[in-house]
């Protein structure tokens, strides 16, 4: 399943859709049928103008519904639209987004109570922001009180500093590195930093203000929802894939039966973040080279590295007998003989191998549509859950403070 099909997954084609910040590469153009409505920070004329001569097809950038230059999302989208969308789609726009809560926020007002928000988030281990800090729930609390409109002094110095390209991209996806290099010099991020100010009539300058791994991301929206300031929970994060990965959620707090359950699962994603750390050092660094043992583990080593000639020997001996009587079997030989001469042979080899590997795609979108089923019965479920909640007084009557379940 591609990028387009996991953010279109529980999108239907009569589905209502607000695209924010398409640009030129919708995902649901209204071009292809697509109910979508247009938000942009300039009109579809600006735009074309803006990306005249950089080899993006000018015809791909629709017209813009709603302007959104600032402010709430909400204040950009007339109030008779509120509440009426089935789904959100934000492809590499979060991450920019000064307020992480309030972009949640005015979300939850546009949306069906049963709608999704559907994210493309740049992974920061495969992208410029590779050496970047990790992004935390604290740090977005801190945004959303102070009502900041503008990005922070920090993410000025930091995006400055500290991104990088590899072998000359700044977005490489999972493949090895041969060499990172700064895109700007430490001079450039002293000026950045002194020239800094968030007076509302100085020039808008873009960074990222957010830096995500997928675990990373789980846990802040986990621990803002836990804290009273998100009303959205994780339905399905597909794994990343080249530079970025897919988020679709609902809206609705995650509810568990304590808060102990609840912090073991934030515990469990802070593990997770740690695993993705490592997966990140040995995807910049290589594997970790063997540390030097000592006394007994010393010793053993030495023994069986005393060993490993006269063992290496042997298996190379038993190698050898075995090539020998396989290339001397009559019967094998004929084999070998009849692939290398009969072209149709050598084609139903390669045909069978290619039906492998059919096979395996076949499973792995067989998981994805398995994951989706399990979305739309969550969202059937979700009236039932709703009038659960609602009868837990009636429920306490009978059964005493029964826990609360999702």
């Amino acid at each position: 399943m591609d990028r387009v099909a996991q953010l279109l997954s529980t999108t239907q084609r009569a589905s209502r859709i607000l695209e924010i910040g398409p640009s030129h590469a919708p995902i649901a153009p209204k071009a292809a049928g697509w109910n979508s409505f247009v938000t942009d920070y300039a009109t579809q004329e600006q735009l074309r103008a803006k990306f005249r001569g950089y080899g993006v097809n000018l015809d791909a950038i629709e017209p813009v519904d709603f302007v959104w230059t600032g402010g709430a999302l909400t204040d950009a989208v007339p109030a008779a639209f509120h509440g009426t969308f089935d789904t959100i789609i934000a492809s590499h726009v979060l991450e920019h987004v000064p307020d992480f809560v309030g972009f949640f926020t005015g979300a939850g007002k546009l949306l069906k109570p049963t709608g999704t928000v559907a994210l493309a988030l740049p992974d920061k281990r495969y992208c410029f922001d590779i050496f970047q800090p990790l992004s935390s729930a604290g740090e977005m609390i801190d945004a959303h009180l102070n009502a900041v409109k503008r990005h922070s002094r920090r993410a000025a110095f930091n995006h400055c500093a500290h991104i990088v390209s590899a072998d000359g991209v700044t977005a490489w996806g999972q493949h090895p590195v041969k060499e990172f290099a700064l895109l700007h010099s430490f001079k450039q991020a002293g000026k950045a930093l002194h020239e800094f100010s968030d007076e509302p009539d100085a020039p808008y300058n873009d960074y990222h203000a957010w830096q995500f791994t997928p675990a990373v991301f789980e846990l802040a929206v986990l621990e803002l929802a836990m804290a009273g300031l998100l009303d959205f929970h994780v339905v399905t994060i597909y794994p990343t894939a080249g530079s970025e990965f897919i988020v679709l959620l609902q809206p609705g707090a995650p509810r568990f039966a304590s808060l102990e359950l609840a912090d073991e699962a934030r515990l469990g994603l802070m593990k997770r973040t740690l695993v993705e750390m490592r997966e990140l050092c040995d995807f910049v660094l290589g594997p970790p080279a063997p540390t030097e043992l000592k006394g007994e583990a010393a010793a053993r080593l030495q023994r069986i590295e005393e060993k490993l000639p006269p063992l290496a020997a042997a298996v190379e001996r038993s190698s050898d007998r075995m090539v020998a009587a396989l290339t001397g079997s009559a019967q094998l030989a004929e084999i070998a003989a009849l692939v290398r001469a009969d072209a149709e042979v050598r084609e139903r080899i390669v045909d069978s191998l290619k039906e492998i590997v059919g096979r395996l795609g076949a499973q792995d979108t067989a998981l994805h549509e398995i994951a989706e089923v399990a979305f739309w019965q969550r969202r059937a479920l979700k009236p039932a859950r709703w009038a659960w909640g609602k009868m837990r007084p009636v429920r306490r009557m009978f059964g005493g403070n029964a826990p609360e379940g999702r």
